[in-house]
């Protein structure tokens, strides 16, 4: 035999006999039909949401990285290199060992973020760096405990239980209390995020410690004997402890008010709009300029300002609008923001005579801001529509008249609702 041959057949065997060689092209097929099937879910137009959404594909890629890399600790274990001596240091031993696993992984993960970037393409800015390293981080730590479980368990053991170690504290986090629990696994961002969100940098942060806690504390662990496990063991507490004081004031949310603030242009009123939501800002503000004299003829009182970034001052109103919205969706929403949803007290206790009358205002208000009753059919039943058409034959002042009366039970046990207009024709509004 050559010696050419001889060396192609020494650099082709390493890769037959490993595993990602076999686990790679599946792997990626998986987290591109999953993607597929996940990217409609996202925010549309919002980079940090298709990228937090990506979140989900790591249920395929983690477990399969830290399942490799503990098929090559096994290798490692059958071999005998603990009972060797080894020039380089170990932590290159490892490394060496699990590079061609965190490749795959990096294959995976930006797999992952291309599947549900579909949801953002055209949008302005781009992935949301600080979640990819996320990603990466919880990659890394649990290759590198998965080649760690493979040099120190049976070989009857070091397979499942990295397998399905991995899958379980990635899943099962998500339903238990306390909350912050759940942001340690670094699997707590596919619910965010909404237009004016983004990950809340705690959460990124206690998900990157603990990444690094069970990655470092098995490095040092693997390094020697007896004093290197306690110095393992001591390295994965101190950063589990910082990773948990971090997470700790953390609801079940990982999503955090955006930061920046959008920008508001136009008059009566006021149009407050994120970067990603600018196109549509001609064609929103018309309408929403059109429905603000129609409200206030009716007695809807109307702050100066609307604006997408979630607001408690008096003088702006708050609605929720996707990126690529239309002059009915923002109407909508500015009549949902308006009419108050407060729920009170006797709630509790059961139905409450006005738990009706707020989708009554609703679907009134939304003709009277200038809907057409043929578009309501979707978000509305046909006899409240009917209901509201014929409040709408009201003269301004009855029309009024009956808003006002309608609107105290909302948030009040005794107020009897008068939905019914015919008791507004005759009576003198009050």
């Amino acid at each position: 035999m050559s010696a050419d041959a001889y060396g192609a057949i020494r650099t082709i065997y390493p890769w037959r006999s490993r595993a990602e060689t076999y686990v790679t092209v599946p792997m990626l097929a998986l987290v591109l039909f999953q993607g597929a099937a996940v990217v409609e879910t996202a925010t549309p137009g919002y980079w940090t949401a298709a990228v937090a959404k990506a979140n989900l594909m790591l249920f395929i890629v983690v477990p399969l990285c830290a399942v490799c890399a503990a098929w090559e600790g096994m290798r490692h274990r059958s071999g005998g290199i603990d009972t060797q001596t080894i020039a380089r240091p170990k932590w290159t031993v490892v490394f060496v060992a699990v590079g061609p696993t965190l490749v795959m992984g990096l294959a995976g993960v930006v797999a992952a973020v291309l599947s549900t970037a579909p949801a953002a393409v055209g949008a302005p800015g781009g992935p949301h760096l600080g979640l990819v390293g996320v990603y990466l981080l919880v990659m890394v730590g649990h290759t590198v405990v998965g080649y760690g479980l493979g040099r120190w368990l049976p070989p009857a053991l070091a397979l499942p239980v990295s397998l399905g170690g991995s899958y379980i504290w990635l899943a099962y986090p998500a339903a238990v209390e306390p909350f912050w629990i759940r942001h340690l696994n670094g699997l707590s961002f596919e619910g965010c995020c909404a237009i004016d969100q983004q990950p809340d940098a705690r959460a990124l942060l206690a998900a990157a410690l603990f990444a690094v806690g069970i990655g470092a504390g098995t490095l040092v662990a693997l390094a020697g004997a007896r004093p290197a496990h306690v110095g393992g063991a001591l390295s994965f507490t101190a950063l589990l402890v910082v990773a948990v004081t971090v997470a700790a004031p953390l609801g079940p949310s990982s999503g955090g008010p955006r930061a920046g603030a959008p920008q508001c242009v136009g008059q009566r009123p006021t149009l407050c709009l994120w970067p990603e939501q600018e196109t549509a800002r001609d064609a929103i503000h018309p309408a929403l300029a059109s429905a603000y004299p129609r409200l206030a003829a009716v007695g809807v009182t109307l702050p100066e300002t609307v604006t997408s970034q979630e607001s408690n001052a008096a003088d702006a109103v708050f609605i929720v609008l996707p990126a690529e919205s239309d002059p009915q969706t923002a109407v909508l929403s500015l009549v949902s923001s308006i009419v108050p949803d407060t729920v009170p007290a006797c709630a509790a206790e059961g139905e409450w005579p006005g738990a009706h009358n707020r989708a009554a205002l609703l679907v009134w208000m939304a003709l009277a801001a200038g809907v057409p009753a043929s578009e309501l059919g979707p978000v509305a039943p046909p006899e409240l529509i009917d209901l509201a058409v014929r409040v709408r034959q009201l003269d301004e002042d009855r029309q009024a008249a009956w808003y006002r009366a309608n609107l105290a039970p909302l948030a009040d046990c005794t107020t009897v609702p008068r939905l019914d207009p015919e008791l507004f024709a005759s009576d003198d509004p009050q």
